[in-house]
């Protein structure tokens, strides 16, 4: 898929992964090359998902939890943890990468790390996966197709998941209900249907995932509401109270206040900025996106 805008334009490529990895791979694999006239920031808002990027350019900037400093943090090949924040990421003016989105349990078998250790901060491939990421970043480099760059992928991440150690069942229970009920589950039912105590649930939450379930349940609702809008965003556009009660949030000012946090802006701010197609949402845009697919038709903004 091409697609052009007003600053450049980006291809993007995707597969599925491995059956065997479809509980630990969130959607499909993603490479893109972009090419822009001037350097792009774009805004990357909280999630339950562990992004791993496999980077051929040059490097990213990473503005935000840990990493909010005036100059940012110069990340090539990198992860990112569970923010409870908004971030922004910076590109060059050519971008080359593959990324896969993995979730938290999945993350913490192939990193071999707490959790806790990547919230709301991102870390160097290398220094996550010592010789193996080295190599494995150099052979995806060395590919010529990116069917073989997702090909080389699956293989190691199967590779890094065949010995998994003991997830409590008590933590995939609670999470699968957190992640079903779309963040609108009560804490206190969690902690019943455990029957631990509520340090221990949060221990083991910020040991396997890396924040604590009440985090989770927020930034899940947060979710289903950042999918609404990104799949019907001219149909959601200003309806806050309509959407606020179908995430399950208190009225439209606790809507608003939850999106700030983990937005960094207003929804309205936020769907000037989108992209779409997998183009992301721009961290400094001040007006709507112009944007046009590459056969000719104009896709909404």
């Amino acid at each position: 898929m091409r697609i052009e805008w007003e600053h450049g334009w980006f291809e993007m490529a995707s597969a599925t992964a491995h059956p065997a990895l479809q509980s630990c791979v969130i959607g499909n694999y993603l490479g893109w090359t972009e090419y822009t006239t001037r350097l792009v920031r774009r805004r990357e808002v909280a999630s339950t998902i562990v992004p791993l990027i496999i980077n051929f350019g040059a490097p990213y900037q990473v503005f935000g939890g840990a990493d909010a400093t005036p100059s940012g943090t110069s990340q090539s090949s990198f992860a990112a943890g569970l923010y409870d924040t908004w971030a922004a990421v910076e590109g060059g003016t050519h971008s080359c990468a593959l990324q896969v989105n993995l979730t938290p349990l999945a993350a913490h078998t192939i990193f071999r790390v707490p959790m806790s250790l990547l919230y709301n901060r991102s870390e160097a491939l290398p220094t996550l996966l010592g010789a193996e990421g080295r190599q494995l970043i150099e052979e995806l480099g060395n590919a010529s197709t990116w069917d073989a760059r997702f090909v080389r992928l699956d293989a190691f991440l199967r590779q890094r998941l065949a010995v998994r150690p003991m997830i409590p069942a008590e933590l995939q229970r609670t999470w699968h209900a957190i992640s079903h009920s779309k963040g609108r589950v009560a804490i206190a039912s969690l902690l019943s249907d455990t029957g631990w105590s509520p340090r221990r649930l949060i221990a083991t939450y910020r040991e396997h995932i890396g924040v604590p379930p009440s985090t989770v349940a927020s930034i899940r609702r947060f979710e289903h509401a950042i999918a609404l809008l990104d799949g019907s965003a001219n149909a959601m556009r200003g309806r806050w109270s309509a959407l606020a009660l179908t995430c399950g949030y208190a009225d439209q000012s606790h809507f608003i206040r939850e999106f700030n946090r983990f937005a960094g802006c207003s929804p309205t701010a936020y769907l000037r900025g989108f992209i779409g197609d997998g183009g992301g949402v721009l961290a400094d845009s001040d007006r709507s996106v112009d944007k046009i697919v590459q056969d000719g038709t104009r896709s909404p903004a």
